[in-house]
C-alpha cells in the first residue's frame, strides 16, 4: 500500500496524491491532492475540482468522478521552505534571540529547513527531554 505517489509528468495537473485511508487503515479511500503554482498565480481552488477528478481517473486512482463525497481546498502560501544564505542566518539569529526566552521554535517553518515529520518528532523529543519534559 502507497502512503503517497509522486507525478512528475505534465500530464496532471497535481504533482502529489496521498492516501489517507493507507495511513488510518480505513477501508475508504480519503485522498489529498497537492497542485503547485507560481507564486504570483492567483488561485481558485475550487475551479480545480474536476481538472484534479479527471486526472486522478486518468491515474488509476479513482473509477469514476461520482464516488466524491466531500473535499476541502486549502492554499499553502508557502507549502515549502525556501532556504537560501540570507534565510539561514536569520533563523540562527531569531532562534538564538527566541532561546534566551526560553522558546524553542523548531520544525520546518520553526527552524526554516526541510524535514520530514519523523524528522519534526526526533527534534521534540530531544527537546523535550534536554529540558527534563519527557
Amino acid at each position: 500500500q502507497h502512503h503517497w505517489l509522486y507525478f512528475p509528468e505534465k500530464t496532471y495537473c497535481f504533482y502529489r496524491v496521498g492516501f489517507y485511508d493507507n495511513i488510518l487503515q480505513q477501508d475508504r479511500m480519503s485522498l489529498y491532492v497537492e497542485l503547485g503554482f507560481p507564486k504570483d498565480c492567483k488561485v481558485e481552488p475550487n475551479e480545480w475540482l474536476g481538472l484534479v477528478l479527471r486526472d486522478l481517473e486518468k491515474a488509476g486512482i479513482i473509477t469514476n468522478k461520482q464516488c466524491l463525497t466531500d473535499y476541502e481546498s486549502i492554499l499553502m502560501d508557502p507549502a515549502y521552505v525556501h532556504i537560501n544564505a540570507a534565510a539561514i542566518r536569520d533563523v540562527k539569529e531569531k532562534k538564538k534571540w527566541l532561546e534566551a526566552r526560553d522558546v524553542w521554535s523548531i520544525g520546518r517553518y520553526g527552524s526554516w529547513t526541510y524535514c520530514s515529520i519523523e524528522d519534526n518528532i526526533i527534534e521534540a523529543r530531544n527537546l523535550a527531554s534536554h529540558h527534563g519534559k519527557s
